[in-house]
């Protein structure tokens, strides 16, 4: 599962601005007890399941056949999950009547000796785990679909189950469905048979064990583009308009993918097939089910928004899942980095393998940057965490980025001719099974005879990351290196071991390095050098999950961001002769800015000249924007250009906003005049929020400028664009913005809260998230009852997630008496919801239903 889409990152930048902070708070929410694998009764060997679903009805006819079979201890109490449905009849193999009750999300049968087969049917009109989507106020002419989405335990408010990624079973799937509409199940297609209803019935064989949560049903109007790899079939599927080109385009690399991962692995794609299908509307950016993956329509880019957004990140992330998920699946949701940062970490390899390493070096670079923000500003976990309300909680950058981070610190440790035996040896060991963070260690252990107990015990079941400062000088014939490490938090390690590569060059070009073993919380290495080196390179290529902020004189630095080959080195050397900001630093910068050949450097060059300010920065911004070709830059130099509010700056980002090459710094360029609190961004707002774009980026970053226009007249427009006839993205932006404006003006607060909260309760997901984040931020009493309501009774544990931390943010923001007070209110509410919660699943058991 994949959360990071444009979508994504808009509700995370609500969120920043929301709940940024100086210091951390706790990852578990008050009163949130440990959660391990559950103790097993019994075990499903099989799960049939039969189910009528028309796209146009929210209303679903199943059967699920179960095949029960006792422990080697034998058969405890039969207890399956199975949530919101109305159950009609269960039934053993033969039709009798079987005793069961229902009630609280569970269904109990009784009256079982041994092995048997159950058969419940029921009926549904599900909230959660299926989803149907078709036209509203929004989107008129949206077609009718229905998709799954049972992760992270969804699955039984579709479907009787063990809901949990520790049972896995074979499964069958029957879908009757009006002719017109294509079904996507897991596992072979067997066969599909028109009716004379005016239904076909479509027959899928998952013959392989999968968890519930893996379970795809997708009901939906589809075009379709085949491929292979080898004997291989791959499709790719979207909505009918779709050209066979857009859909080559954007998922032409497949093949190569696939062929990349089984390389490095040396196990075949495990499953029968794969398709990948686009949906409307979907809440992730893309979902892992076990041979067809569903994803976001935010991956159709067209050609306009191609340069802006890339989708090879999540395709291949969600084809690594494939291994790292499916053929092999986490024990429990604690166990969860085991498929998030694995399918994380593919998505490096797929650009070091497709782009080079030096992209490769920028990619891990960033995940690295995303998880620090997460770490510094949110909260600081172990990647393996049990204390956790609800499994979506550990669905963080924790989970994927420093997942990821970690397995790349873990190769470079281990080499690469020693990590991917001890993988493959991992994935023969465990496949078409569960795995603890032991058993990988195990396969590691046994494979390469290193002990890695400190390096798990650090990297994984340590919260933290290295912060550290390196302080490096030359002085008669020997390279000084001071090391410190400057990180702090309850159960942080005050000192991390790992091994720090430096290496040095010459004038006459000749690189030496050495790997320092670092130990203490500061050290000292006194390196021999005879001559004076052209330049010095702390960790390059990225090896170690670290921060890392240079001391250097200005030489070093400047050769290094000309000339070292690794762009991160660049990055790092940038960031430095920022702090100094001395004339010949921002020669340096500004050259860089234009001559340096990769774009990411350029972009990261311009925000360091945006820190830098003055007349030779602006300069530099303004000039490199006549001349930056690439899309991705041209927007870094535009928010660059924020902290400039100078008349030839204003003039050029009007005439940027206007339209630009690149639809990323076009629309940035609005935001950004919101920012300068420049009076002409309501006429390019206006412009924008009139024309159409991918993932309506033009109107979302209006909207953000306006709210940060410190501008009153901004009110009744972005309250217009809350209304529910407007785009999703568009609403969600305009719902965060108020919190922006909010905040600005205190004169606003109040009448903006009781606005948020009156559109809070109704709003689809995005903008109930974007609005439950600008009521954090806006730190109004007078929210807490909504957001509380919200954290009680809310539908997606992220949406629950985000109003426990938008309350403790209202809570912080009041007196210290007020807030301490409410604190504790907040606490005991939680513990009374536990308690209440206890007792209703220890309650002793009443009669039996028939």
């Amino acid at each position: 599962m994949c959360l990071r889409t444009q979508d994504h990152l808009l509700v995370e930048a609500s969120l920043r601005q929301g709940f940024g902070r100086a210091s951390a708070r706790a990852f578990a929410e008050p009163g949130a007890s440990p959660q391990y694998t559950p103790d097993r009764a019994f075990t499903l060997a099989r799960v049939d399941l039969r189910l009528r679903i028309d796209p146009t009805v929210h209303h679903v006819e199943g059967v699920a056949k179960l095949q029960i079979q006792p422990t080697p201890t034998g058969l405890g109490r039969v207890i399956l999950d199975l949530d919101e449905v109305s159950v009609t009849s269960v039934t053993d193999g033969v039709g009798a009547p079987l005793r069961f009750r229902h009630e609280d999300g569970k269904l109990e049968v009784f009256g079982l000796t041994g092995a048997a087969v159950v058969i419940v049917c029921y009926t549904a009109s599900p909230r959660r785990g299926m989803y149907f989507v078709g036209p509203d106020a929004a989107h008129p002419d949206r077609r009718h679909e229905v998709w799954t989405q049972c992760q992270d335990q969804d699955g039984h408010f579709v479907f009787p189950c063990f809901d949990h990624p520790s049972v896995k079973h074979p499964f069958g799937l029957v879908v009757e469905a009006p002719s017109r509409y294509t079904v996507i199940g897991n596992g072979q297609l067997v066969r599909a048979e028109p009716g004379g209803d005016g239904f076909t019935t479509w027959v899928y064989e998952q013959a392989e064990p999968i968890p519930a949560y893996l379970v795809t049903v997708v009901v939906a109007e589809l075009t379709a583009v085949e491929d292979h790899v080898g004997a291989l079939s791959l499709r790719y599927l979207a909505r009918p308009e779709t050209s066979a080109d857009d859909l080559r385009r954007v998922f032409g690399n497949t093949p190569r993918m696939v062929t990349m991962l089984a390389g490095l692995t040396g196990v075949p794609f495990p499953w029968a097939r794969y398709d990948q299908v686009v949906v409307a509307d979907f809440i992730f950016g893309g979902m892992e089910n076990v041979a067809a993956t569903t994803l976001t329509d935010l991956v159709l880019t067209d050609a306009e928004a191609a340069t802006a957004y890339d989708a090879e990140p999540l395709l291949m992330h969600e084809l690594g899942h494939q291994w790292f998920g499916d053929l092999v699946t986490c024990q429990d949701w604690s166990q969860a980095w085991l498929n998030e940062g694995w399918a994380t970490f593919t998505e490096l390899l797929w650009v070091e393998h497709s782009r080079g390493e030096a992209e490769g070096a920028f990619y891990i670079f960033d995940l690295a940057r995303h998880y620090f923000d997460e770490a510094e500003g949110r909260y600081s976990r172990p990647i393996v965490s049990y204390d956790f309300r609800e499994p979506i909680d550990v669905f963080d950058r924790h989970l994927y980025e420093k997942g990821a981070c970690v397995l790349n610190t873990l190769r470079h440790e281990l080499g690469a001719e020693r990590f991917w035996p001890a993988v493959r040896r991992y994935l023969g060991e465990r496949g078409h099974n569960t795995a603890h963070t032991r058993h990988f260690q195990r396969a590691l252990e046994d494979t390469t005879g290193r002990s890695l107990d400190g390096f798990f015990q650090q990297w994984v079941y340590s919260p933290g990351f290295p912060d550290l400062t390196v302080a490096l000088s030359w002085d008669d014939g020997l390279l000084q290196i001071k090391v410190e490490q400057r990180q702090s938090g309850e159960w942080v390690p005050q000192a991390f071991h790992f091994g720090l590569v430096v290496a040095w060059t010459g004038e006459d070009g000749v690189e030496q390095r050495v790997t320092l073993p670092v130990r203490e919380r500061a050290r000292v290495w006194a390196v021999p050098c005879a001559d004076r080196p052209r330049s010095v390179r702390v960790d390059p290529g990225v090896r170690v999950l670290a921060r890392v902020r240079l001391e250097a004189p200005g030489g070093w630095l400047r050769a290094a961001l000309a000339e070292d080959a690794c762009p991160v080195m660049r990055i790092r050397a940038a960031e430095a002769l920022g702090e100094s900001a001395a004339p010949d630093a921002v020669a340096a910068l500004t050259k860089a800015l234009t001559q340096d050949g990769m774009w990411a450097v350029r972009g990261e060059v311009a925000r360091v000249l945006g820190k830098v300010k003055g007349a030779a920065a602006q300069a530099a911004l303004l000039g490199a924007l006549d001349s930056e070709p690439d899309a991705r830059a041209r927007k870094a130099i535009v928010e660059a250009l924020a902290a400039l509010p100078a008349p030839p700056v204003i003039a050029r980002l009007l005439r940027v906003a206007e339209g630009d090459s690149s639809l990323l710094a076009e629309a940035e360029a609005v935001k950004t005049l919101g920012r300068l609190r420049a009076p002409e961004v309501f006429a390019a707002a206006a412009r924008a929020l009139g024309r159409d774009a991918w993932a309506d980026v033009r109107r979302s970053r209006a909207l953000e400028g306006l709210g940060a226009s410190r501008d009153a007249a901004a009110l009744p427009i972005l309250k217009e664009w809350t209304a529910p006839d407007r785009s999703p993205r568009a609403r969600a932006a305009a719902i965060s913005a108020l919190g922006a404006l909010g905040d600005d003006l205190p004169e606003l607060r109040r009448p903006i809260t009781q606005h948020l909260v009156e559109v809070i309760e109704a709003a689809p997901f995005r903008a109930q998230l974007a609005a439950i984040a600008a009521l954090g931020r806006l730190k109004d009493p007078s929210a807490l009852g909504a957001l509380g309501a919200l954290h009680r009774g809310a539908l997606d544990g992220r949406t629950r997630r985000a109003a426990y931390e938008a309350m403790a943010e209202v809570r912080d923001g009041q007196s210290p008496d007020r807030a301490l007070a409410g604190l504790r209110g907040l606490v005991e509410t939680l513990e009374r919801q536990q308690l209440g919660l206890r007792e209703r699943l220890d309650r002793l058991t009443p009669p039996e239903s028939a």
